[in-house]
């Protein structure tokens, strides 16, 4: 297994207008108990890293927001895929 590091380059405004979108797509998957269980921050807050291994593996998406990596972007709550960064 590799060790993936990226550094993105942002500023105020967009990190601003990241966050807000974050905590939009949280609200939302906050209503839905089955998205906020595969989700990578409800997971590492769960102590549960053998899944964020699982999920992690194969990379396609990075979350803009806290930088984790996963294969599906339906696991971050910022997702962007890497091939658009």
């Amino acid at each position: 297994m590799g060790i993936y590091c990226l550094t993105i380059k942002r500023d105020e405004n967009t990190v601003q207008k990241n966050n807000e979108i974050s905590h939009i797509i949280r609200s939302r998957a906050m209503e839905d108990k089955s998205k906020t269980s595969e989700v990578l921050c409800d997971l590492a807050n769960e102590g549960k890293l053998g899944e964020i291994k699982n999920l992690a593996q194969e990379p396609d998406f990075i979350c803009s927001g806290c930088g984790r990596i996963a294969h599906a972007g339906e696991n971050l709550c910022s997702p962007v895929s890497l091939d658009d960064v």
